[in-house]
């Protein structure tokens, strides 16, 4: 069963800024987060017969780009069990400096809790 979507962009051009977005936009709502208050996307489930659906959580673990840089997670948050809690890319400050042509650095690495990591 699927507990969670770790993406990592090659590239973050039109495409994969509008994926971003659209991960957002779909996540905003409170009935699109978990208890713990990550964003989350609602995953059909069941069958036709009785159909549901689950909230998955997803983040971004890595963004590659030839232009803006590359910014990604510690490795040691790759351990699906690691005490020193998750870590992510925050989507909504890569995509405001990528729109203004600033580069991606590890400041954009932000636990899920939203506190930035020490860099």
């Amino acid at each position: 069963m699927l507990q969670e979507i770790r993406l990592a962009l090659l590239g973050f051009g039109s495409a994969n800024q509008a994926l971003v977005q659209m991960l957002l936009d779909k996540s905003e709502s409170s009935s699109s987060k978990d208890v713990s208050g990550r964003r989350c996307l609602s995953i059909p489930s069941g069958n036709s017969i009785n159909p549901s659906s689950r909230l998955v959580p997803w983040r971004i673990v890595c963004i590659i780009t030839r232009r803006h840089g590359q910014v990604r997670i510690p490795l040691r948050d790759y351990d699906i069990h690691s005490s020193t809690g998750h870590y992510e890319v925050d989507a909504e400050e890569a995509l405001s400096r990528i729109k203004t042509g600033k580069m991606l650095d590890v400041s954009l690495v932000v636990s899920t809790s939203g506190v930035r990591i020490p860099t």
